[in-house]
């Protein structure tokens, strides 16, 4: 168990500055591991990254696809989300669909893939550009744009470039079932197709950026997107005229798409505003939403900000994580191969089957630690607040509230009891039946409670930042003092004669070293201590050996994990591109190790 990284002290980059002009003085000298090269292919990335989703695709309130620029979808069928495999890759911008088992998504560097219903396939664009919108009017006559004027047309046998006649960056495109088509992009760029023609520029605004297009018919469209510093932009298109419909100051509109020509509905930074063939209203305000959709059935589809997709039918408008956020996965819950969860510090949580990933809500809390028991059928989580959340039957609920004033750090559980440890020193104990919140007496300098882990009900420790407390059943006391230089991480015990205390300790002015404290039962030794190394989490492995991760200060962005026991410790590295966000590691009952950034989940291919 560790403290969460979100109030853990990372050391700057000076540190090693100063660890250089005065390593000679240190009277316990660091030892520094010998780092053997990482295999080859060692470790599959199962999630990807999650930053940021970009665009959603409805064909119905209970059928929405929306696209991370990772790559990943996630599906929603009216109850829960699903993440669908989607080959993964970063720079996804757009998606369409001619219906559930035709859809296209496009995106960095010309990439196409289509999904069959069942699965996902690159095909061939013949392009290199990157490509931020995909439409088409049926299966077999498909649009894309990108820059430097990139156009790109399915036929139904394969992807062909077309002649835009500009080098502008295109963003939008949308058009008619008459084979009108409207593209737009930067400069103010607008470009009209016709049946028969190729294409032509309809308008052009130096100082405009236009985002996206929505035509109702071969004559009536509309373009969103910003005027520079004066602010959202909409441009209106009747009788072969282009005029400015609406400019008004804020952020720019990223989204536009209509009903019907007195029924249109344009989004972006701030909020919605609604065309109903006199004017614009404002729909509601706040949000920075970034794609909007209509759907046959008449619901309205907002993707709102980076993970939550709203969903408004009958003039109800619901709210709904659709598991493709910013946010992070602050913890790993495993239970099985094909049963691990993902904890996200404030977007959905993620649950893998072995095969695909189901999306479970978090409304409540932003999420610092997780602990679950052994079937997996309870997940307890804490974080910002006081109070404990259960997660059961895919519903999160409260369970308790804790005294502490601040946030609660982490939770670990064995049989029916809980222990709960937060800001303030304050530690909670559920013995099955009841809470007892009891606070410690912990030092000025490290006032909460950061890691809790034992072995039984009655041999359970916590630790502040240089202190750690047992509980024996009925009290708590201080089991060990480190002193001031210390700044401890992490616990894990694995048994009353096995303990590991990890952190920072701070020599003088060599600054922060690395400091894995054990306990044989009898006395505390050091095995390892360094001065470029930060472990981010142990966790225990089924042979008994214990599995750190975490990153190398002057060697960013790579990583290490080491394993051993009491003494003898091994080091390997991590090429994976990590930085410094590794945030958890766990290690299956067969031995396979997942870990996990703030954006990325890994998982050893091997055991």
């Amino acid at each position: 168990m560790r403290l969460p990284s979100i109030i853990r002290r990372v050391p700057p980059s000076w540190f090693a500055v100063l660890y250089c002009l005065s390593l000679s003085a240190c009277s316990d000298s660091p030892i520094e591991p010998d780092m053997t090269p990482e295999q080859p292919d060692p470790w599959i990335e199962v999630l990807g990254q999650t930053v940021r989703a970009r665009a959603v695709h409805a064909f119905a309130a209970d059928d929405v696809f929306v696209l991370g620029v990772n790559g990943h979808i996630s599906r929603f069928d009216g109850q829960q989300w699903t993440l669908v495999d989607a080959l993964g890759g970063w720079g996804m911008r757009g998606i369409w669909g001619s219906s559930p088992d035709n859809v296209i998504m496009v995106g960095f560097k010309g990439r196409v893939a289509r999904f069959d219903g069942t699965s996902w396939t690159d095909e061939n664009s013949r392009s290199e550009a990157f490509l931020w919108d995909v439409w088409g009017s049926g299966p077999s006559n498909i649009y894309a744009v990108g820059d430097d004027g990139a156009i790109l047309r399915y036929d139904g046998s394969g992807w062909k470039s077309e002649d835009s006649g500009v080098s502008a960056n295109l963003r939008g495109v949308h058009g008619t079932d008459d084979g009108h088509v409207y593209a737009v992009g930067a400069g103010g760029t607008v470009l009209l197709r016709t049946p028969g023609a190729g294409w032509e520029t309809v308008h052009e605004d130096a100082s405009a950026m236009l985002q996206d297009v929505w035509a109702a018919s071969s004559d009536w469209a509309i373009a969103v997107g910003d005027d520079g510093p004066s602010g959202r932009l909409i441009l209106q298109r009747a009788n072969g005229i282009w005029t400015t419909s609406s400019s008004a100051p804020g952020f720019s509109l990223q989204s536009v798409d209509g009903n019907s020509d007195d029924d249109v509905l344009a989004v972006g930074i701030g909020g919605a505003w609604r065309w109903n063939g006199q004017g614009w209203t404002e729909e509601f305000s706040g949000g920075a939403l970034v794609d909007v959709h209509f759907t046959d059935d008449g619901a309205t589809v907002y993707q709102i900000e980076r993970n939550t997709t709203s969903i408004e039918v009958g003039g109800t408008r619901t709210p709904w994580n659709n598991g493709i956020g910013d946010t992070g996965v602050a913890a790993i819950v495993g239970f099985g191969d094909d049963d691990v969860m993902l904890v996200s510090a404030s977007a959905a949580h993620l649950r893998f089957d072995g095969q695909s990933f189901s999306v479970l809500q978090n409304p409540r809390i932003r999420t610092r630690h997780a602990w679950g028991n052994a079937d997996g059928s309870r997940v307890f989580l804490v974080g910002q607040g006081n109070q404990v959340h259960r997660l059961e039957n895919g519903v999160q609920s409260e369970f308790h509230t804790v005294q502490s004033t601040s946030g609660l750090n982490t939770v670990w559980g064995v049989d029916s009891e809980l222990f709960v440890g937060g800001d303030d020193g304050w530690v909670a104990h559920f013995d099955g039946a009841t809470w007892t919140d009891t606070q410690l007496p912990t030092t000025f300098h490290g006032p909460f409670i950061g890691a809790i882990d034992g072995s039984a009900p009655d041999d359970v420790y916590a630790l502040s930042r240089d202190t750690i407390f047992r509980f024996d059943g009925d009290e708590w006391t201080i089991f060990h003092e480190l002193g001031d230089d210390y700044f401890l991480d992490n616990l894990l015990v694995v048994g009353p004669n096995e303990i590991y205390a990890e952190g920072s300790f701070e020599f003088g002015q060599a600054g922060l070293f690395l400091d894995v404290n054990y306990f044989n039962g009898t006395s505390w030794t050091r095995p390892v201590r360094n001065s470029s190394y930060s472990i981010a989490d142990l966790a225990r492995a089924p042979d008994g050996s214990v599995v750190g991760v975490g990153i190398r200060f002057f060697s960013d962005p790579s990583g290490f994990i080491m394993r051993g026991r009491q003494t003898q410790w091994a080091f390997e590295g991590l090429e994976l591109g990590l930085g410094f966000g590794i945030e958890d590691v766990w290690v299956s009952d067969s031995g396979r190790t997942w870990l996990c950034t703030n954006e990325n989940v890994w998982r050893s291919s091997a055991p």
